[in-house]
This record gives structure tokens, C-alpha cells and sequence, in this order.
């Protein structure tokens, strides 16, 4: 008698034919993707010392996105 004449269910061997779902971190990025656009900067320690630091102060209250975003607001408001 097989598994699925014991339990009404699939079998073993149809098991590794299920397809694979899609995890939470692989939707959530796929949305990212779709929703944000992402840039990276450098920064150099021995020039831009005090914009690390003023990064790394203020990055866990106020964020890094939104220091960026205002940064730029007041750069293109100054006519640049």
C-alpha cells in the first residue's frame, strides 16, 4: 500500500516535484527594486572626515536617505 492510498495525500516521490515558493527576502527585494532607486558614495578619511562622522552621528535618528534627500533639496534650491 503506498502513502497516498494510506492518506489521501501525494506520495513521497511527488514531493520533489512541488514547486519551490518564493521567500519573504526575495519579494521584498524584487519590490525594492521596483521602488527605490539606489546610489552608492565613497568617502575618503583623510578629506571627508567630518562627513563621516556627521553621517555616522546622526545615520540611527535621522538617516542617512534623509540627510542625503535634504542635502540635495537645499543644493538644487541654491540653484545648482
Amino acid at each position: 500500500m503506498t502513502y497516498k492510498q494510506v492518506c489521501g495525500t501525494m506520495d513521497v516521490t511527488e514531493v520533489g516535484t512541488m514547486a519551490k515558493t518564493t521567500t519573504s527576502s526575495e519579494v521584498k527585494k524584487r519590490w525594492m527594486d521596483k521602488a527605490y532607486h539606489k546610489y552608492a558614495a565613497y568617502f575618503r578619511y583623510d578629506t571627508d572626515q567630518h562627513l563621516i562622522d556627521f553621517l555616522e552621528d546622526n545615520k540611527d535618528t535621522i538617516g542617512v536617505t534623509q540627510i542625503f534627500r535634504e542635502a540635495l533639496e537645499m543644493y538644487m534650491k541654491a540653484g545648482h
